[in-house]
């Protein structure tokens, strides 16, 4: 997926790959980490159902940031 920074700061998550919706779908009220691609190091958190994001402290992102969703561990 992508994330997006809005003009007021929030993130948008933009799906690019059918899977990640239906993994979301399928994890209950959970927050589900990302990161970016070809890592394991989460950079913050996506809720399943309102798709609302959090960064982890200290974890930068460029305004439109390519991530993947990280299996539960």
């Amino acid at each position: 997926m992508r994330l997006i920074k809005r003009e007021d700061g929030a993130w948008t998550a933009h799906f690019t790959i059918l899977w990640e919706v239906t993994y979301l779908a399928e994890a209950g009220e959970r927050w589900v980490p990302f990161a970016r691609p070809h890592t394991d190091h989460p950079l913050g958190e996506i809720h399943a159902h309102t798709h609302a994001i959090r960064l982890y402290p200290g974890a930068t992102l460029s305004a439109r940031q390519v991530v993947t969703l990280l299996p539960e561990g």
